[in-house]
């Protein structure tokens, strides 16, 4: 596998879940267009109503969109680095980039990656309002050539999964949803197994729902397909590697799923965050 490496806020429950779990998967990965979640970032602008960002973001979604079909879209992909270097510039960008979030990862089979220079966002031309004052540059973005006069930051946008490597990072991230949903613990363990077995149950990803012609809805739901699939369910029963069976007795025999409603959000087409966005909607099919 191809080693990459990433910033994972295991501070956030939904992330430190797929941390524990083991396994990244980004929003497409195992769905088809329309019916797939959204990325974590677009979630997170949509929450914190981050219109400028937004806008930007659709902007040069419709460039790929138009031109560079072949990219892995900005919204929907996950974002790790080449090289483990990329995190000194990183934690310029405040946020998440923080080095107690640093880890390793690799890529599983099936990922498709493209490589882009991150200076080209970092140093995009903005106005007094955080808006692009150009899109002139975005082609070069796409096309992958390096930002002038700069050192590279190459990050790579991911479609597919990515394993996370070593204990202490998951070790953390377990303390994260241990405390948070401690009922939940079972379906945990069941969904880190199930990522061993390469199933996605268990995973937790960000949906935006169109809930009328007034409202949009960002909700959050744990991914039990495969608990119907005769073949899986007879691959989980046949695993003998280690359990953790402490967790697996939490509940006895009901399983408790974690309550994300807090981290979902409504939008209301009178707010001017969510008319922009259901026009970015519409045009940009996301």
């Amino acid at each position: 596998m191809q080693s990459v490496y990433g910033c994972i806020d295991i501070d956030h429950p939904m992330v430190a879940w797929s941390a524990y779990r083991g396994v990244l998967v980004s929003a497409q990965a195992g769905n088809e267009y329309p019916k797939c979640p959204i990325s974590v970032m677009l979630a997170g602008m949509l929450k914190h109503r981050n219109s400028p960002r937004l806008s930007n973001e659709l902007a040069i979604e419709r460039i790929r969109q138009l031109k560079y079909p072949s990219k892995i879209s900005r919204l929907v992909g996950m974002y790790l680095f080449e090289e483990q270097s990329a995190f000194e510039a990183a934690r310029e960008w405040g946020d998440h980039f923080s080095s107690k979030y640093q880890a390793e990862l690799g890529l599983l089979p099936g990922a498709t990656v493209s490589r882009h220079d991150a200076n080209w966002i970092t140093y995009a031309p903005l106005d007094s309002n955080g808006d692009l004052k150009s899109i002139d540059w975005v082609d070069q973005y796409w096309l992958g050539e390096p930002f002038p006069n700069r050192a590279p930051v190459w990050e790579l946008i991911v479609d597919g999964r990515a394993a996370v490597y070593g204990t202490e990072l998951r070790e953390r991230a377990y303390a994260t949803i241990k405390a948070e949903f401690p009922k939940c613990v079972a379906i945990l363990e069941v969904g880190r197994i199930a990522a061993l077995l390469g199933s996605d149950l268990g995973q937790i990803s960000s949906w935006l729902i169109k809930a009328s012609e007034a409202e949009l809805s960002l909700q959050y739901y744990t991914d039990m397909r495969d608990a119907q699939d005769p073949q899986f369910l007879e691959k989980l029963r046949n695993y003998d590697g280690p359990k953790n069976h402490a967790d697996l007795a939490v509940g006895g025999d009901k399983f408790s799923v974690p309550d994300l409603r807090g981290l979902g959000e409504s939008f209301h087409t009178k707010e001017q965050f969510s008319k922009q966005f259901l026009v970015g909607v519409h045009a940009n099919k996301i």
